[in-house]
């Protein structure tokens, strides 16, 4: 799962813009879930849920984690790390 992402200057009019997250590593590879956006000292955060799926021998596990991943221009973002 992706989050799309668009913006809006008066809430009428809205621009789509590139995708803001898209599953990556082991912490969200298999799905970026919700999450809230914050923004502090000029720099957009998103907290997300990540979610993994992993496969093991006996059975198959399934584990979510919250991460944070900022943009300083609002459109590209960066992933920054699992919240511990």
């Amino acid at each position: 799962m992706h989050w799309g992402h668009m913006r809006s200057m008066d809430l009428v009019h809205w621009e789509e813009c590139p995708i803001a997250l898209t599953p990556g590593d082991d912490e969200d590879k298999d799905g970026c879930f919700s999450g809230s956006a914050v923004v502090k000292d000029g720099r957009l955060y998103l907290i997300y849920t990540g979610h993994h799926d992993k496969e093991n021998t006996e059975q198959k596990h399934y584990w979510q984690n919250q991460n944070i991943a900022y943009s300083e221009d609002g459109i590209h973002f960066k992933n920054t790390r699992k919240i511990q």
